[in-house]
């Protein structure tokens, strides 16, 4: 008797209920059991099963076996679970600022106890598709411990969208966090495991995590248009004036300084800053709604 994922059931027994009613204990390592009966007409049912699984299911619930004297008969369960995987963020929503960092843990574990060296597809969503994950909707860049950028994979103007593997610790957890974008909206993420042979566990929908959801807000309502006047306006604010003070004069300092001042509750609110190069060379800072950013096309050079 096997779960889903290949182990053996520990803890479970098989009853044959029939001349000569018998049980047997099945095995925690090869998953075998034996129950010793009489030749007859017999029911076979098996119960039991790991610690912290509340009314297991077997596959069948129940079956029926005859036995001739002298004979034996085999009769096959799987326990419809084993693994189950977890995923939560640290928080529901954050500011469409850029800059927040939002903490994330997946677990696994097996039969309740903590399962390491667990492999994971890790799948930000929408709709499965890795081009439109990149490209449309709320975004986010995972990264690991270090920290190293785990997704998107590629580079920033080749960004690629498609599920990345990531795996548990020794005590079946992986942590990650999430730095958000500067687009509103919702970043949805699952984790779905996968078998040795690297392919997603479908078989019981405890291989894959409830789908997490980050909600994104806007950061404020200024529009481009109205960037220079409001600038204009918020320079005599001394803690601007220090802030814009303390830029160089290159299009990355001026970026890192106006992000400052357009995150939540910021003074340019609702703004978010692009780095462009242009074909005379250099490079230049473009401004845009928050709420609606510019479509970059990818063209070859």
């Amino acid at each position: 008797m096997r779960g889903r994922d290949g182990e053996a059931v520990e803890g479970a027994t098989v009853r044959a209920a029939g001349p000569a009613s018998a049980s047997g204990s099945v095995d925690a390592t090869s998953g075998f059991y034996l129950v010793n009966v009489k030749a007859g007409k017999y029911e076979v049912t098996p119960s039991g099963g790991p610690k912290g699984i509340a009314s297991p299911r077997f596959d069948p619930t129940a079956t029926r076996r005859s036995v001739a004297a002298g004979g034996d008969a085999r009769a096959d369960f799987r326990l419809n679970g084993g693994l189950k995987v977890g995923l939560a963020f640290s928080q529901k929503s954050a500011a469409a600022d850029g800059s927040t960092v939002v903490k994330a843990e997946i677990t696994t574990k097996r039969f309740g106890k903590a399962a390491g060296g667990v492999t994971l597809s890790l799948r930000p969503k929408p709709e499965d598709s890795g081009a439109v994950a990149v490209t449309t909707g709320a975004r986010a860049t995972i990264c690991a411990t270090g920290p190293r950028r785990v997704w998107p994979t590629g580079t920033i103007a080749t960004a690629l969208g498609t599920p990345v593997d990531v795996v548990t610790d020794a005590k079946g957890v992986y942590d990650f966090t999430m730095t958000v974008g500067t687009t509103p909206g919702q970043f949805t993420l699952n984790a779905w495991a996968k078998n040795a042979a690297g392919e997603l566990i479908t078989k019981d929908l405890g291989n894959t995590s409830p789908d997490e959801t980050l909600t994104l807000t806007p950061t404020g309502n200024l529009t481009p248009s109205k960037f220079l006047s409001e600038l204009a306006v918020l320079k005599s604010d001394a803690a601007v004036s220090h802030t814009l003070a303390s830029m160089n004069d290159d299009a990355a300092s001026m970026a890192a300084a106006f992000s400052q001042l357009s995150g939540a509750g910021g003074k340019l609110g609702g703004l978010a800053y692009s780095l462009v190069s242009g074909k005379a060379g250099g490079t230049a800072l473009l401004a845009n709604s928050a709420a609606d950013p510019p479509t970059v096309a990818r063209t070859a050079t």
